[in-house]
């Protein structure tokens, strides 16, 4: 199976509403990534509203059909007829159209804009090491994170944490876990994060954001990104971005 008719396999899938909740989060995911299957979703999305519209003209030209078939009456009564079928015809395609323009024009729903605004923290930090076997699961738990293996990265950072909560670690572990779509365990991740007061505090909320966003927890995820919004940081005008579209 080639990448092709892979991605139109997962777009169905997404669309037919077949996915499980896992793989609704990988989708979403992958969207972000990558450009071949976010344009093949949008030109689906585009593509339903097509299909709806046609369907509308087919009323239309349904219509003109019936009106060739109307029995040889007076100008008058034939012209009102026709008149009626055109109007109703017109209705029917005013409807549709009107509908495809307000389903064209809805905001982004809470799984779309997740998609659009999650991506992964990179692995900016440096480990310490202190003893071969300590490093070398440090090691590997950075090296998964940053191969987009969250599972095993995940796991890895998990049994680091029990011994002591680094702030560097929890956001990791946080933007793993929020990959795979555990977003309650994620939430104690990045709250674990905002109680040590560290200068990861800011990505912390900003992701917590997403997870409150991920659950449609909307309230919530409102006011975590109007607390990131009120300073000036990395993520202070992504979170008004953010606002503005919720509030929509």
């Amino acid at each position: 199976m080639n990448d092709s008719t892979q991605y139109i396999e997962l777009v169905e899938r997404y669309f037919d509403n077949e996915m499980t909740d896992e793989e609704k989060v990988l989708f979403i995911q992958q969207l972000d990534t990558d450009k071949a299957l976010r344009h093949l979703y949008d030109r689906e999305k585009l593509l339903i509203n097509t299909v709806r519209f046609g369907a509308a003209k087919n009323h239309l030209e349904f219509f003109k059909e019936l009106e060739k078939s109307l029995p040889d009456v007076t100008a008058e009564k034939k012209e009102s007829a026709t008149w009626m079928y055109y109007a109703a015809a017109a209705a029917v395609l005013l409807f549709v159209v009107a509908g495809i323009y307000i389903f064209g024009n809805n905001e982004a729903t809470p799984d779309e804009l997740y998609a659009e605004y999650f991506a992964p923290y990179p692995n900016v930090f440096e480990p310490t090491v202190r003893g071969s076997e300590e490093a070398t699961k440090r090691a590997f738990a950075f090296q998964k994170y940053e191969e987009g293996e969250y599972a095993q990265a995940a796991a890895l950072f998990e049994e680091i944490s029990q011994e002591k909560k680094e702030p560097g670690v929890l956001l990791l572990l946080g933007n793993a876990n929020l990959a795979l779509g555990k977003t309650d365990a994620a939430k104690n991740n990045f709250n674990d994060l905002i109680q040590l007061a560290d200068a990861n505090a800011v990505a912390a909320r900003w992701y917590l954001s997403l997870c409150y966003l991920r659950d449609g927890q909307l309230e919530q995820a409102k006011a975590t990104l109007e607390a990131v919004a009120k300073g000036e940081n990395a993520y202070s005008e992504k979170a008004r971005q953010l606002l503005n579209a919720l509030a929509k």
